[in-house]
């Protein structure tokens, strides 16, 4: 009897795990070998993951890995290495709906955080962006901002590392079509100018979204108006030095794939998005490549040059720094 008893038990037992590995499975686990630039199942999951944005060198994505809600994850850059990511549930964005990551500007002078994101609420179904600050530990009570407010979709806010000007993405009349970016400079501590279309040499008939400001002001960003594909691909545009952006091009393989990539985010270095390619956990994945990872200059001289095999080839900067030099052997 008691042969019995254990056996029973050892059956259940048996079949509760079955069940449980079952459902594991049925979560779209992480392949073992992921694609080059995946971060991996410390990172993302078998729900869509997307719109990364960062606060130095903290990475955050919107995730829908809990079912019941989206919400916003963090993971801490440290070592060469993305952590493990959690919900963040420090942010004041509890009550809010539809929350585009938000994007942060801490300023030098008395320490202040300032975040902006945009989200909907039970009382406004129209998205719209939120400005917050942290004082002390504390966050203040978000607040639309009035200057960036329209009666269209208003949304992906990104604030300059300087804190003096913010890019987003909008439906409002006046556009290029569809979705287009606008640009807003402060004006004065807590005020934005009228909004500015960035116009046709960024903008595109298509939707362009998502936008991420770096350090020397280019500007990268997600759209479908740069390549003969239906999805959207990471573009970046080049800052003029005033107040306008040129020569905005795709960027390329691996950078951009046949799938949907969107939402760039710098983190130390790192460009970081959200890709819907193959060899993910599932829907969305975050992926993250060095900005400036290694250079390869490949040519061909032209053999009229007489060039001596004590020669160097030297290779220069724009701005006439010397980067590299080599010198010339048989081949």
């Amino acid at each position: 009897m008691e042969l019995i008893k254990r056996y029973f038990i050892h059956i259940i037992a048996l079949s509760v795990a079955t069940i449980l590995m079952a459902s594991c499975r049925s979560a779209g686990p992480c392949p073992a070998v992921p694609s080059a630039g995946h971060l991996g199942s410390e990172v993302n999951s078998g729900a869509d993951d997307y719109i990364a944005t960062s606060n130095g060198n903290t990475l955050y994505f919107t995730s829908k890995r809990d079912k019941k809600k989206e919400g916003i994850y963090s993971s801490e850059y440290d070592n060469g290495e993305f952590l493990r990511a959690e919900l963040d549930t420090t942010l004041p964005l509890a009550r809010y709906s539809n929350i585009s990551t938000p994007t942060f500007y801490r300023n030098p002078a008395d320490g202040v955080v300032e975040m902006y994101f945009s989200a909907t609420t039970k009382r406004n179904r129209n998205k719209e962006i939120y400005t917050t600050r942290q004082i002390g530990g504390l966050w203040s009570e978000p607040k639309p901002i009035e200057e960036l407010s329209s009666d269209a979709f208003d949304s992906h806010p990104c604030i300059a590392p300087d804190g003096s000007f913010i890019v987003f993405s909008s439906m409002r009349d006046g556009g290029t079509g569809g979705l287009d970016l606008y640009v807003s400079y402060r004006n004065g501590k807590n005020s934005w100018t009228k909004p500015v279309n960035l116009g046709e040499g960024v903008n595109t008939q298509a939707d362009d979204i998502t936008p991420c400001i770096a350090k020397d002001k280019s500007l990268y960003f997600a759209s479908k108006g740069y390549t003969t594909g239906t999805g959207y691909d990471i573009i970046k545009a080049e800052f003029d030095g005033k107040k306008s952006w040129h020569n905005a091009k795709a960027l390329p393989i691996p950078l951009n794939s046949a799938a949907d990539d969107s939402g760039p985010t710098i983190v130390a270095n790192n460009l970081c998005f959200a890709s819907k390619r193959g060899g993910g956990c599932g829907g969305f994945d975050i992926y993250s490549f060095p900005l400036c990872g290694p250079v390869i200059v490949d040519g061909t001289l032209d053999s009229r040059i007489n060039i001596s095999d004590l020669g160097y080839v030297e290779l220069y900067s724009r701005d006439g720094r010397k980067l590299e030099e080599s010198r010339v052997n048989d081949n």
